[in-house]
């Protein structure tokens, strides 16, 4: 219960900040913050700073909200395509 108070009174704070110093909507500070938080596998991977360019033209191009989906997105076409195809071409 006292860690539960502790996590809350951190959340108001973070919020108020937002919102006197960024000028962020409250409810969009609240929204990232409770979607934080998942129990689905991450995957860390580095990657030229032109792919993240030509993957966030891609989202921005498709109006994604984030570019871990863009990515995801991608990533998922990519598969279907692949998956459909019966030859399997080696990566160069």
């Amino acid at each position: 219960m006292f860690g539960a108070s502790i996590s809350y009174i951190s959340y108001i704070t973070i919020i108020t900040l937002c919102q006197e110093i960024f000028h962020i909507d409250y409810l969009r500070v609240i929204g990232y913050i409770f979607t934080m938080a998942t129990n689905k596998p991450k995957i860390l991977f580095v990657v030229e700073k032109e792919l993240i360019e030509r993957i966030d033209n891609y989202r921005f191009d498709n109006r994604i909200n984030s570019r871990s989906e863009a990515i995801r997105r991608l990533l998922d076409e990519c598969l279907k395509i692949h998956e459909g195809d019966n030859q399997v071409t080696p990566l160069a």
